[in-house]
């Protein structure tokens, strides 16, 4: 589980270093896409994602337009 755990948490920098910033629906389709034969369960990715906005690795913010939140990689 733990090494599953961190394959999805490099799926998902890898998605935010090429289509960031994105909402939760656009990371969890791309990690099915990749995971598409596990069944990724969509409260391991928010809890996953949660855990890398925890962490400072991922950046959570608010869209009020579109009304999602998104998520991308902090500033260097």
């Amino acid at each position: 589980m733990h090494r599953v755990r961190e394959e999805i948490e490099e799926i998902i920098i890898k998605t935010l270093r090429e289509c960031s910033p994105c909402t939760s629906e656009e990371i969890m389709k791309r990690v099915t896409e990749t995971y598409h034969s596990k069944g990724v369960d969509a409260r391991l990715l928010r809890r996953i994602l949660a855990e890398l906005v925890k962490r400072g690795v991922v950046v959570r913010r608010v869209d009020y337009e579109r009304r999602k939140i998104l998520f991308s990689l902090p500033a260097s």
